[in-house]
């Protein structure tokens, strides 16, 4: 008897990104809801992104991520409706 094998079809996630300051500034929009395939990480949706604004491929490392207000790392795999914010820096004086 074969073993049947089970394919796990993995949805589209819809996740709503918050740009905040220079990131807003070069988007031009302070959120937008991003469609990314199922099961990707922060990290690839970063990856995503840095090919579509070199700034953030320049401060990649400095740029925090945090899911549903919570800090997370690049391997944290994102869900469906997930609000993901990209903090940068803040300095002042």
């Amino acid at each position: 008897m074969e073993k049947q094998q089970t394919l796990e079809v993995k949805k589209e996630v819809a996740v709503d990104l918050l740009w905040f300051s220079v990131l807003a500034d070069h988007r031009g929009k302070r959120s937008e809801q991003i469609v990314l395939p199922g099961g990707s990480t922060a990290g690839e949706l970063m990856d995503q992104l840095a090919e579509e604004m070199p700034v953030i491929a320049d401060f990649r490392s400095f740029i925090r991520i945090a899911v549903n207000q919570s800090y997370v790392d690049e391997q944290t795999v994102l869900k469906n409706g997930d609000e993901i914010a990209l903090i940068t820096p803040v300095s002042g004086g």
